[in-house]
């Protein structure tokens, strides 16, 4: 960024397509950013918390019914990408391409969990200095989306004695100070909100500060739908919006196909 003449990082979207369109060069050897598909799909979550960015909702709060198709607004996010990756200044990658791209200097973004951040750092290689940063902002304000992992204690399988060991371990973990150390050591964010107290990881985000961003946006988080529907449903998010950035579809014809999934899945 510092050699293309910027001095931070994209705050808005509309930032983010000048720094793109800056940053691509005519070749082809180099491009703004890189966002597709991988195990995480980054490429959902970005465009879920761009709905709201535009003002939009993706579901009704009960999850029973679909909002994103009647906003209009929630289409320009959609245009806005399909934009960038149709003129080059976006390249649409598979797997965790993206992750060599940036350590290559091939991109100057990409997008994923604040969990990627060891398998980014050891792309990079220490050959540049870099940093986690929020996702930009749209009309309507800066969203992000919010997920993890699950904790399972299986109680009817087991003895009482071990099902009240697995609760012991489960509080152990959960603990404020155990939670803080996983953070800084997992790069997950802490799973208590009293973690953020505590001085041990007040001092690491203030040391680190490439780490904070995800701490930042904790106030914007949306969580996406815990149902079984949106889980299943997820892939064929992707697939279409995959096929929209590919121009393959239009963005207007790819959220009809993409209402209509959505739709089957949770009717």
């Amino acid at each position: 960024l510092k050699e293309a003449g910027f001095d931070h990082p994209p705050r808005t979207w509309d930032e983010f397509a000048t720094m793109c369109k800056a940053l691509t060069k005519p070749d082809g050897s180099q491009w703004g950013a890189s966002l597709g598909m991988s195990s995480s799909d980054a490429i959902v979550d970005v465009w879920y918390a761009m709905v709201y960015e535009w003002g939009g909702r993706v579901l009704t709060d009960d999850y029973r019914n679909v909002l994103f198709d009647k906003d209009p607004n929630a289409l320009a996010p959609v245009k806005l990408l399909n934009e960038l990756y149709k003129n080059g200044y976006m390249h649409f990658t598979n797997g965790y391409d993206y992750q060599s791209d940036f350590g290559n200097k091939k991109c100057a973004f990409i997008f994923g969990s604040v969990v990627g951040y060891t398998y980014v750092d050891q792309a990079v290689g220490g050959r540049f200095k870099w940093a986690q940063a929020p996702i930009p902002a749209g009309p309507k304000g800066q969203y992000t989306t919010l997920s993890g992992a699950n904790v399972v204690i299986f109680g009817n399988r087991y003895d009482a004695q071990t099902v009240k060991g697995a609760w012991e371990f489960v509080k152990w973990f959960t603990s404020p100070y155990q939670t803080a150390r996983w953070s800084i050591d997992t790069a997950y964010l802490p799973v208590r909100k009293s973690a953020l107290d505590l001085p041990l990881l007040k001092d690491f985000i203030a040391n680190h500060p490439e780490r904070r961003a995800g701490f930042d946006e904790l106030p914007n988080a949306l969580i996406e739908p815990v149902t079984k529907e949106w889980t299943q449903a997820y892939v064929d998010i992707g697939a279409e919006l995959q096929k929209i950035f590919l121009q393959k579809i239009s963005p207007e014809d790819g959220y009809k196909e993409l209402s209509i999934k959505l739709r089957s899945y949770i009717h």
